[in-house]
């Protein structure tokens, strides 16, 4: 295999067992192993640490043909894949993990008034990830490209425009339900309870008030804290309310702005 950087490998990990087998084997591996920045896992501690054996999760091995012969088909393509790739085969395709992703709305997406967010629970923990629409169609589809059988797809509409106690609501509450109905506990914890994420207002709103962990000022670079206003053109602006001086603009901590529905560019403060 390639050399490897040792801060893309997760080294010295263990399991009691329960987790993974090796393939034409063990059912059921005991003992230390390494996973790869590409979800890829071996035994021994370290590239090192011989054998590097292909461990698979353990769900794989319970597969039987005669059970269900399309999720055979897909376990022989997933371990071609793992094995082609130890070969150093001419094969394009690797099988990952899936990758945090931020979502970014459309200004279509704005116009509708809501959008997709597409996440995915690992099995066995309340651990959970924010996903792009290209990962979870393959874990939806099984696709052996991707470790499938460790993680479950799901998504949630999520309301952008509004006002803004009405947005909040909606989308606190579809969290709250997809939490108890599908026994996800520590969903809202994930999203730490953002209800207003990407919200986008339609009209001014005045008067609101920030402790300095939303927005901070586009012209300075720091953190905001007092009152500010959202202009439905503007977004965020500094102060109570809207005035034809110019005032600083308000930008997302999280480095994201808030889309301008109607002008591409926007200087650091407006009227």
């Amino acid at each position: 295999m390639a050399y490897i950087p040792k801060n893309r490998i997760q080294s010295n990990l263990y399991t009691a067992g329960g987790e993974y087998y090796i393939p034409g084997s063990n059912p059921d591996y005991v003992g230390y192993y390494h996973k790869l920045y590409t979800g890829k896992i071996f035994t021994g501690k370290t590239p090192s640490d011989k054998p590097n054996l292909v461990l698979l999760p353990i769900e794989l091995y319970n597969l039987s043909e005669e059970n269900n012969p399309t999720r055979v088909e897909v376990l022989n393509n997933f371990e071609n894949l793992v094995y082609s790739d130890l070969k150093n085969t001419d094969n394009s395709t690797s099988v990952y993990s899936p990758q945090l992703d931020f979502p970014q709305p459309t200004k279509d997406n704005y116009k509708l008034g809501e959008f997709q967010r597409f996440f995915c629970k690992k099995r066995n923990e309340f651990s959970y990830l924010e996903i792009s629409k290209d990962s979870y169609d393959k874990l939806v589809q099984q696709d052996p490209t991707i470790y499938f059988l460790n993680w479950e797809p799901f998504n949630i509409p999520w309301t952008l425009t509004g006002e803004r106690e009405k947005v909040y609501i909606i989308n606190r509450n579809i969290v709250l339900l997809t939490e108890k109905n599908k026994k996800f506990h520590g969903f809202s914890n994930y999203l730490q309870k953002e209800y207003l994420k990407y919200y986008f207002s339609t009209k001014i709103e005045e008067n609101l008030e920030t402790n300095g962990t939303e927005f901070e000022n586009q012209r300075t670079g720091k953190p905001y804290i007092g009152k500010y206003h959202i202009h439905p053109e503007k977004g965020p602006m500094v102060g109570a309310k809207h005035i034809k001086k110019y005032h600083d603009y308000l930008i997302p901590i999280n480095k994201t702005p808030l889309p301008n529905i109607q002008t591409n560019t926007r200087s650091s403060s407006g009227y």
